[in-house]
């Protein structure tokens, strides 16, 4: 189940964030077979929610975040600011895994993607909860059953690149490929 959170130390009014989210939802699942998918898994995950907080601040998707006061998964989601990153059309993977593209661009993808990056991580949780042991994956360390690489390289490969192939939009060839947040 995917619920917004209300937390009084974010910016952004509760009812300003709940268009935002219900608008980026709609348009991922309009726009996106594998976004629709994705969103139903963790809609119709039995006994596990995951919470969404909007902010002005860049997000990541944690087990638990305490300075949030989240004893459970959760999304800081920043519905203002878009990703600058280094991207390329992929055309397929080779058996190690990595991308097969041409010539990389500058690019910024907007705040949808991020939303679907940090629900990519979601349904890795709701699959394999042991992967993240106790810490928060983007940005930080985790000590969990797989390296900080392997769940990035997962999520990007499963969730964030096949959105953005079907959006029209250019994917990360790897997770490092992140250039920071810009104001939409």
């Amino acid at each position: 189940m995917i619920f917004l959170a209300s937390r009084s130390a974010s910016t952004i009014s509760y009812n300003q964030a709940s268009k935002y989210l219900a608008d980026a939802l709609a348009t991922l699942r309009a726009k996106s077979a594998t976004a629709l998918a994705l969103i139903t898994f963790i809609e119709n995950a039995p006994a596990v929610q995951i919470g969404i907080v909007a902010a002005q601040e860049p997000g990541a998707f944690g087990p638990f975040n305490m300075e949030w006061a989240f004893t459970g998964p959760c999304i800081i989601w920043s519905p203002t600011k878009k990703f600058k990153c280094k991207a390329a059309d992929i055309s397929g993977y080779r058996p190690n895994g990595s991308a097969v593209w041409a010539k990389k661009v500058d690019t910024g993808d907007p705040p949808l993607i991020t939303l679907i990056h940090a629900l990519g991580h979601a349904k890795q949780y709701i699959e394999d909860s042991s992967i993240f042991a106790s810490k928060t994956v983007d940005g930080l360390v985790t000590e969990g059953s797989k390296s900080i690489d392997d769940i990035e390289a997962d999520n990007l490969k499963r969730h964030e690149n096949p959105v953005c192939k079907e959006m029209g939009l250019y994917q990360r060839v790897k997770y490092s490929d992140f250039d920071g947040f810009v104001d939409v």
